[in-house]
Parts: structure tokens; C-alpha cells; sequence
């Protein structure tokens, strides 16, 4: 009985083989697994952060504060900035005030990437005209004075200042424009960077994926991008 019993068992090698199958097939599929976990992360955080910016601004005008346009916005500077953020301030949950400087790491502290490798921008030297805040939902919000159409340009950071800092993979872009008086997704036709642009669009640089993203629930251009 005994022999029987110890002849069902497995041998070393063979519990080693096994093993061995699993580790090849985990390796193979635990990527793409963690891909598909932060893709899902992305697009949910900036579809919800894009509605969030919309009502904001839809509780503005309830409250007699106004439109963009009629914020006193100049352009691309200082004051406009702390202008845009503290109207913001007053409807939006927030979880960190970040002001003008970089000081609590709201932002990363060094040069966001495109897709295609082409000269990083680092937002850290643009300090001083973007005002910064971290929502409840940790996404990190840019807000940038401009000028017309483009009223408010705000950079949206959907993980803050972790990883992996690159346009159409973590920042995107979503501008108010005084021509339509509403907020629309950089990518969209109507904001001028269409996101199928063949020479600077979604796929090639990462500017105009916020349309992509949020339209079609996905971000397969990651797939299908270009040096």
C-alpha cells in the first residue's frame, strides 16, 4: 500500500518542470496584464477629471462668476494663472494646493516626453505661469492663462508626478475655447491639433490623445506609435 501510495506522487524534476511552465507563462502575460491595469487607470482618470473640470465650470457661471472670457485672462502669465485657479478653487475638491511653485511635487520635477523622443518640455521651468492642483482623484491639473480662442489651456497629469511623465501616456491636454464656450479635449477636430494627424498627431507625438482617450475608451494608438 505504501509503495502505491508513494508511487502518485510527483518526482522533484517534474514539480520543477511545472514550476518552470508557470514562470515562463506568468512572465509572458503579467505586462500585458499591468498594461491593460494602468490603461483602464488612465482613461477612467481623465474621462472623470474631464467632467469634473466641465461642471466646475458649469457651477462658476451658476454662482454669477462668469465665464473664462470674462475673468480678466491676458495670456500666458502669472496673474492670469493665479486668476483661473482661484476661480477653480471655489468649486472644486481639492486634495493638495499647489499655487504657482513646485514646491509639494505636484508636477514631476524634471522634462515630459513625447512619444516619439522628440526635445522634452519641462513644466517645472514654466512655474511661475500655471497654476497647480492635485484633485481628490489624484490627478494633477496645470491651469495656463492664454489667449483667444484658447482662453484656458489645462495640462492634465492623470498619476501627478510619477511615472511615466510622457504626453498621450499620463498628460493630456483639454483647453477652454471662447470660439465655442466650452471645454474641449485637445485632439478634437475644433481645438486645431486633430488627433489623426499624420505628421504631430495622437500616434506620433501624443498630443491631441485627451479626444482619443475620452471618446473612444482606449488608448490602442500606444500600440500603433512611431519614432
Amino acid at each position: 500500500m505504501k509503495n502505491k501510495l508513494s508511487n502518485m506522487g510527483f518526482t522533484l524534476a517534474e514539480v520543477l518542470i511545472t514550476l518552470g511552465i508557470i514562470g515562463v507563462v506568468a512572465a509572458m502575460t503579467i505586462p500585458t496584464l499591468m498594461a491593460k491595469i494602468r490603461e483602464h487607470q488612465t482613461v477612467s482618470k481623465l474621462k472623470e477629471t474631464y467632467s469634473i473640470l466641465s461642471q466646475s465650470l458649469k457651477l462658476l457661471e451658476e454662482q454669477d462668476e462668469g465665464k473664462p472670457e470674462e475673468w480678466g485672462i491676458t495670456g500666458v502669465d502669472q496673474e492670469s494663472a493665479e486668476i483661473i485657479g482661484a476661480k477653480f478653487k471655489k468649486v472644486l475638491k481639492i486634495a493638495v494646493d499647489c499655487g504657482i511653485s513646485n514646491e509639494k511635487k505636484c508636477i514631476y520635477n524634471g522634462k515630459y516626453k513625447y512619444l516619439n523622443d522628440r526635445t522634452p518640455v519641462d513644466y517645472t521651468s514654466e512655474v511661475n505661469i500655471n497654476y497647480k492642483l492635485v484633485l481628490l482623484n489624484g490627478s494633477t491639473v496645470m491651469l495656463f492663462g492664454n489667449t483667444s480662442p484658447k482662453i484656458v489651456k489645462v495640462l492634465v497629469d492623470t498619476n501627478g508626478a510619477s511615472p511615466p511623465n510622457t504626453w498621450g501616456m499620463d498628460l493630456f491636454e483639454i483647453d477652454y475655447m471662447s470660439k465655442y464656450g466650452g471645454l474641449y479635449l485637445d485632439g478634437n477636430k475644433n481645438s486645431g491639433t486633430s488627433w489623426d494627424n499624420k505628421d504631430t498627431g495622437c500616434a506620433i507625438t501624443g498630443w491631441g490623445c485627451a479626444y482619443y482617450v475620452v471618446t473612444y475608451g482606449n488608448m490602442k494608438y500606444l500600440n500603433n506609435k512611431k519614432k
